[in-house]
């Protein structure tokens, strides 16, 4: 294109042109035809299938900001608050027809901050289409006693809030207003301090099932154990045989696999305790009948 072909193309549209668009563009092209498969505390999973062409950066963008924002609301927070900084990494294209699961996962909880993290898959291979990381700010001031994380099982994940000076500074001032920056530094600093001797300094990684691995009766595994947010859980298994599948008590009871349910085959799958119970089966027909399944609470 020439510079004038160029100019014309970029051109300030009319007033009169925005105004003719429907007031919620984006987000009805964006959540078109899209499903929920699964809710529970901190997590929605949903699915659709890919519009026509590739599934573009701007979409992806607008799904990590709305469903991610629906998962925090999960939590019974009076507001989701506003965004103060989204990532997205773009790792592969979604064609046409393909079916997407969208899963969003609150990572931390604790005002003034809540961060989310939202992974878009291929349904039919589990490749990651893009990742993403969403933080809110509650408008509150901080307070350094509540200021904590509570991680999901994403060890793959930056879940941590900022740990240098200036990214927590530049947090707290995103909250408070640019007025307060003196304020913020100083917090910000008392923050960075607690933030790095936090509950994840101490943190234990326990190998399911001992020496055994995850293999059948290993319902009884957690017995005596103390876990804690920030402990890592580490299965070892056979991948041809067996594989991890992160449920909700109902589905730990009945040993059954809700549709969309995250599912985990290589053999060797670290997975970050939360606060609360965690809940994990083998999928395979028959197993988790066989004891191939534990509850985990971290405190």
């Amino acid at each position: 294109m020439d510079p004038e072909a160029v100019r014309r193309s970029l051109s300030k549209p009319s007033a009169d042109s925005f105004a003719a668009l429907p007031a919620h563009l984006i987000e009805d092209v964006a959540l078109n035809g899209i499903r929920l498969d699964d809710i529970e505390h901190g997590r929605v999973l949903y699915s659709c299938t890919s519009p026509g062409g590739v599934l573009i950066g701007g979409v992806i963008a607008t799904l990590v900001d709305v469903i991610g924002s629906i998962a925090l609301s999960t939590c019974g927070l009076p507001t989701t608050g506003v965004s103060l900084d989204i990532n997205i990494s773009y790792l592969d294209a979604a064609m046409i027809g393909e079916e997407i699961e969208i899963e969003a996962k609150v990572l931390h909880v604790r005002e003034p901050i809540t961060v989310i993290s939202v992974k878009l898959r291929k349904k039919a291979t589990g490749k990651l289409i893009a990742e993403g990381r969403h933080t809110n700010g509650s408008g509150g001031a901080a307070s350094l006693q509540a200021l904590r994380c509570t991680i999901n099982d994403d060890p793959n994940f930056s879940t941590h809030p900022p740990k240098t000076a200036l990214g927590v500074v530049a947090a707290l001032m995103a909250v408070q207003g640019r007025g307060s920056a003196a304020a913020a530094v100083a917090q910000g600093l008392a923050l960075l301090c607690l933030l790095l001797h936090s509950d994840f300094a101490g943190a234990t990684t326990y190998n399911v099932g001992d020496s055994r691995g995850w293999t059948f009766n290993t319902a009884s595994w957690p017995n005596g154990k103390s876990f804690r947010v920030g402990d890592v859980l580490v299965f070892k298994y056979s991948p041809s045989v067996h594989n991890v599948v992160t449920v909700s008590a109902s589905g730990y009871n009945s040993c059954s696999t809700p549709r969309g349910a995250r599912t985990l085959r290589s053999g060797n799958d670290r997975i970050t305790l939360g606060r609360g119970t965690s809940y994990f089966i083998c999928g395979v027909s028959g197993h988790c009948q066989s004891g191939m399944k534990i509850a985990v609470t971290a405190a």
